[in-house]
């Protein structure tokens, strides 16, 4: 029992003691948990289509999707990504597929912070970010090819941040 009381008395110190990430401090502590910022994307064409849904025609697939980096010698760093389907958050549905780019900013592999968005045969988009509390959170601007484009305007946009960007 003396055991378990001593346990039990160094987590609720450490848990008491420890500045948290989101009450304002602007230091990490052990406790706080490092969310790096992620870009998600509705992908539509300009008849307002998903081309993330499979059931789309000309749907872009995971397979036909390249998300990638130049590193310093020129070469072509994949990036990881992946296609979210349409979700709930509290009492709203969300009707979209996902493009989600998680931690954009922390690829150590890039000589610039430029990324590059290839959508089937298409040419690659340019994607740029502005960001806020040292890469933490997107700022609500993101450009692609130099313009900025949409973002969500629902209460899902505190969950997570979502862009559209329309495809020809």
């Amino acid at each position: 029992m003396r055991k378990f009381l001593i346990a039990f008395l160094i987590v609720f110190v450490a848990h008491v003691g420890c500045k948290k990430m989101d009450v304002g401090g602007d230091t990490l502590c052990g406790c706080s948990p490092v969310s790096p910022p992620s870009l998600n994307l509705i992908i539509k064409n300009s008849a307002g289509q998903d081309l993330l849904d499979e059931k789309t025609a000309n749907a872009f697939t995971k397979e036909t999707i390249q998300v990638y980096r130049y590193d310093e010698t020129g070469k072509v760093v994949q990036l990881p990504f992946l296609i979210r389907p349409p979700f709930k958050y509290g009492d709203q549905s969300f009707a979209n597929y996902l493009l989600s780019l998680p931690a954009l900013f922390f690829e150590s592999v890039s000589a610039s912070p430029k990324t590059y968005l290839k959508l089937g045969n298409q040419e690659p988009y340019e994607v740029e970010l502005l960001t806020e509390n040292n890469n933490q959170k997107i700022s609500g601007k993101v450009f692609i090819n130099k313009q900025e484009i949409p973002g969500e305007k629902t209460t899902t946009n505190g969950f997570v941040p979502i862009f559209y960007l329309t495809v020809n």
